[in-house]
C-alpha cells in the first residue's frame, strides 16, 4: 500500500496523506452521533457525481466512526455551518465534518464528509472524484482511480442500483 498527499484546502475533496491530521479540531463526538443501527452501507460510499461536497446521515456516520475507532484509525470532528439541498428541494444543515481514514485499494488517507440529522446514504462527491481522477466504465463496472495508479476497481452496485466504491481496505 501507499499514501499519497492530494490535498484540497477547501475541505470538499479528499485528503490522502500519510497520517493523521493536526488541522481539525477533536471535539466530543458522543455528543455529535446517534446510536441508530443497521445501514446497509458499511465501508462504502455511492459514487455520486450529482453531488458537490461529501456529505451522509448520521446513523451512517455512527458507525463508520466506531469501526475506524475499533481499528485504532483516525477520525476528528470540525464544527461547520454547511447547507446541502437534496432531491426533495429541502435544504438542511450540516453542523460537523467528519474526518475519517479511509482506504480505497489500500491507499490510506482523511476524507472529509459533512454530517447530517437526517436519513441519508453516504454519498462520495464529485470533487472526491475530480481528486482522485476517477473514470467509470458502466460496461464492468469498474473504475480506475488515475491519482492512486488503480487501473481497474470493482464497484460494487447496491439494489437501488449505485456505484458503490469501498473506502475500508486497510
Amino acid at each position: 500500500s501507499s499514501d499519497l498527499s492530494l490535498l484540497d484546502n477547501q475541505a470538499r475533496g479528499v485528503y490522502m496523506t500519510s497520517g493523521g491530521s493536526d488541522s481539525c479540531t477533536d471535539i466530543s463526538i458522543d455528543a455529535l452521533l446517534s446510536n441508530q443501527k443497521g445501514n446497509p452501507y458499511d465501508g462504502m460510499m455511492i459514487v455520486d457525481i450529482g453531488c458537490i461536497r461529501s456529505v451522509a446521515g448520521m446513523q451512517w456516520i455512527d458507525r463508520e466512526v466506531t469501526a475506524r475507532r475499533n481499528l485504532g484509525r483516525h477520525v476528528h470532528v470540525e464544527r461547520v455551518a454547511d447547507w446541502f439541498r437534496f432531491g426533495d428541494g429541502v435544504r438542511r444543515l450540516s453542523r460537523y465534518r467528519v474526518y475519517l481514514e479511509v482506504a480505497i485499494k489500500g491507499h490510506v488517507g482523511l476524507l472529509p464528509v459533512n454530517a447530517i440529522d437526517f436519513p441519508c446514504p453516504p454519498l462520495l462527491s464529485k470533487a472526491v472524484c475530480n481528486v482522485l481522477g476517477m473514470c467509470i466504465d458502466c460496461g464492468s463496472n469498474t473504475c480506475e482511480i488515475r491519482k492512486l495508479g488503480e487501473r481497474k476497481c470493482l464497484l460494487h452496485v447496491s439494489s437501488e442500483g449505485h456505484y458503490l466504491l469501498p473506502i475500508s481496505d486497510f
